[in-house]
Order: structure tokens, then C-alpha cells, then sequence
């Protein structure tokens, strides 16, 4: 299958999901904590009370749901992995008002006591819209609110990222190079308003943008261990994959074996209807 960089916003293969699953113990490693002032921002917008009940969608393997346990607030975390719901429950296990449920959020039953706050990072974009929103709507309490972040990697064009994405040019034409992806900030504001949009049901979403949040250099160890977790990169031919690879660890070698980073984090953040609630 090809993975044009349209398809992981619009008219995604909702059935990538899991192939987190395959690389959970590898996506651990490599995933990265949130800011303080995205955390600090998303409970003061939203309102939710000391201790108050929040649902999270997409927990993956709790990065970004130990923050607020750790903030005092009562969570019930969704994962559809095993793997990853494991390793979450692992990680959130000092606290007792965390709860890890492993199960696709699609066909979850919700609980019959609602929430304050919905959550979601870096994983609605992977929720069917017209199944998720409404049901985010109906686990929400009046005047509750939805917040969805995701990190984004700035575009950057050093000699190191020209030798890459030749790399991807003449090994890989059809794949993402997600250090040349156009899945930015912008991109993925306006992909998941149009999903809010066409199912309705919500207030217009509001953003939120952090940048240089993560400024960092790393070696080509580093970064093909990211790649390894990468849903489209999955999916390639093994020999592809292999080739790829080989010539992305010989461009870190000629360029001193370190690669520029500088990351952001996107807030989008709504409230339901009245009449959606």
C-alpha cells in the first residue's frame, strides 16, 4: 500500500492503528513527554475541578496521561494495544485513580457517569469521526471540553535532510519521509476541524501552538529507531525498508552523524453544543 502523506490525515487507513502494537515496547522508548505549560494550558482551559473525572483516548503507553495523574486528576485511559496498554498501566501503577482499559475506543462502552475532559495525543487523528465525536460529545458533562495535542517537528533543510530525502527520492518515492512530511501544524488544524466540521456537534475548535519546545540533536541510531515506529514505514517491502534505511544510516554517517531537531506541540481544544452534550 502507498503511503501518500494525504492519507494520514484524509481518508486515513484507519487499520494502521495498531501497527503501534508491533513496535510498543520500541515507541516507549522513543516517544517524548509533554510540556508543563500544554498541560498547565489544557487544565486551566477546560476547567476541570481538583481530582476531576478526565477521559483519555489513545493513551498509547501514558506519556502524556501520567502528567495529569500526576496533577491529581482521576483518569480512565483507553488503548486499543495490549502491548501499550500494558506498558501504561505499568507506568501509572503509583497511582490509583488511573485506570487503563484496553479496548478500541469505537466500540467502548461508556461509563454511565460522564467527564469533565476529554484528551487525546497524537492519536485522534486514528479515531473513525463520525463514530468518535458524537460519542466524545455524550461522554462529555455541560460545558465540558475536548482537548487534542500533538507534537510536530519543524521542517528544516540542512545538508543532512537533503541526503535523506534523496534517499526517500530514489529508494522510496511513495512513502512519507516525516522529516519532509507536510503533516505541519497547519495541516493537521485543518484536517481535524474538517473532520469536527462535517460531523458537527462542536463549537469551532481553537488552537494553541508551542514551538521549539524540543530543540535537540540526535545520531542516525536515534533516528532509525523513530522510523522503526512509524505506522507507514510498516508497511513498506522488507527489501525497501532495508535499502532505505541503509542509505538514511550512510547520510548520518557523511554529515557527522547528527541530525537538527526542533519541536512543537499543536493544542486544538472545543466544547460541545448544548444540544450535542
Amino acid at each position: 500500500m502507498q503511503a501518500k502523506v494525504n492519507s494520514i490525515m484524509a481518508g486515513i487507513d484507519r487499520t494502521r492503528r495498531i501497527t503501534f502494537e508491533e513496535q510498543a515496547d520500541r515507541y516507549d522508548a522513543t516517544a517524548l513527554t509533554y510540556p508543563a505549560a500544554l498541560i498547565d494550558d489544557i487544565v486551566r482551559l477546560s476547567g476541570v475541578t481538583a481530582g476531576g473525572r478526565i477521559l483519555e483516548i489513545g493513551c498509547g503507553s501514558g506519556q502524556a496521561t501520567i502528567s495529569f495523574a500526576e496533577r491529581g486528576f482521576t483518569i480512565t485511559a483507553v488503548e486499543l494495544g495490549a502491548r501499550l496498554a500494558q506498558l501504561a498501566a505499568q507506568k501509572l501503577c503509583d497511582f490509583p485513580n488511573v485506570q487503563v482499559i484496553q479496548h478500541e475506543f469505537e466500540s467502548w462502552e461508556l461509563p454511565a457517569q460522564p467527564f469533565e475532559l476529554v484528551i487525546s495525543a497524537e492519536a485522534f487523528h486514528w479515531i473513525v469521526p463520525e463514530i468518535g465525536i458524537p460519542k466524545v460529545a455524550h461522554a462529555l458533562i455541560p460545558g465540558g471540553m475536548v482537548a487534542l495535542f500533538w507534537s510536530v517537528t519543524e521542517r528544516l533543510n540542512t545538508p543532512l535532510h537533503q541526503a535523506i530525502a534523496s534517499a526517500y527520492a530514489e529508494i522510496a518515492p511513495d512513502w512519507v519521509n516525516p522529516l519532509a512530511s507536510e503533516v505541519d501544524a497547519d495541516f493537521i488544524q485543518r484536517s481535524i476541524s474538517a473532520f469536527f466540521e462535517r460531523v458537527g456537534g462542536f463549537e469551532p475548535l481553537q488552537s494553541r501552538f508551542y514551538p521549539a519546545c524540543v530543540t535537540a540533536s540526535i545520531n542516525g541510531e536515534v533516528h532509525l529507531e523513530e522510523l522503526r515506529t512509524f505506522s507507514a514505514h510498516r508497511e513498506m517491502p522488507d527489501s525497501t525498508r532495508q535499502a532505505l534505511y541503509a542509505a538514511v544510516a550512510a547520510a548520518f554517517q557523511a554529515h557527522e552523524d547528527r541530525l537538527e531537531q526542533s519541536i512543537g506541540y499543536l493544542l486544538l481544544h472545543t466544547h460541545p453544543l448544548p444540544e450535542s452534550a
